[in-house]
């Protein structure tokens, strides 16, 4: 199961860079129950899990959408804590 995780975190890693997301990183990628994977998705000191559907990644126009749910709640997150960090340094 290792190397098919293997593939999964490569797989995910290859569709970011097609979707131009190269600043996201793919950490632990875990099976949580049949079907279905928690991916670590991480944009410097930040890390977000999200569940991706293992039939998803079989096609690149099935995986983008799910992925990219994953990378917009990232990059909020992101947003948020720059945020905070400037109303802290005012």
């Amino acid at each position: 199961m290792a190397n098919e995780l293997e593939k999964y975190r490569d797989l995910i890693t290859r569709y970011l860079g097609e979707m131009g997301r190269d600043d996201i990183g793919v950490g632990r990628v875990e099976e949580i129950d049949q079907g279905r994977l928690r991916v670590e998705f991480m944009k410097g000191p930040m890390h977000r899990d999200a569940e991706v559907p293992i039939s998803a990644l079989q096609d690149p126009e099935q995986a983008r959408p799910a992925i990219n749910i994953a990378v917009l709640q990232l990059s909020k997150a992101v947003g948020k804590e720059h945020i905070a960090e400037a109303k802290e340094g005012n």
